[in-house]
């Protein structure tokens, strides 16, 4: 569980330093990290995701409800 919250504090202060994302999960809860991108005209969650698949990951885009 350590490493977990460790990598998910890593990722949110890597995401955060880019300047590109609003993050939407909080701080201290659960180790999950999820984020939008400030410039939805440039790039979307689906983009992100792509990009990360070729790389191995798997992370899921999803298009949240309003609000």
């Amino acid at each position: 569980m350590r490493a977990l919250e460790a990598n998910a504090r890593y990722l949110t202060e890597q995401l955060l330093a880019t300047g590109r994302v609003t993050m939407l999960s909080k701080r201290g809860h659960l180790p999950v990290v999820t984020f939008a991108p400030k410039d939805t005209g440039r790039v979307t969650v689906f983009d992100v995701s792509e990009k990360l698949r070729e790389r191995g990951w798997i992370v899921p885009a999803y298009i949240m409800a309003p609000n």
